[in-house]
Parts: structure tokens; C-alpha cells; sequence
């Protein structure tokens, strides 16, 4: 069994995924599939 690596998210990738939740009316949910990150429960 293998251990999956922990993704790291940079502050600029931050700053990017908030700007397109403002400026495209897409869900947070829409948008972080779309980038390729899951939410956090």
C-alpha cells in the first residue's frame, strides 16, 4: 500500500482560486473540482 503525497497549495494558488469564485459566479465546490482540489468536512 502506498502513501498518496500531500498537495501543496501556495498562497498565489489561493489568491487565483478566490478570484475565479468572485469573478466567474461559480460555487466553491465548482470551483475547487475544476482546479483539481477536493473540500475538506
Amino acid at each position: 500500500m502506498s502513501k498518496s503525497k500531500r498537495l501543496v497549495i501556495t498562497d498565489d494558488f489561493k489568491k487565483e482560486a478566490v478570484r475565479l469564485i468572485a469573478a466567474s459566479g461559480r460555487t466553491i465546490s465548482q470551483v475547487a473540482t475544476g482546479l483539481g482540489v477536493g473540500l475538506r468536512h
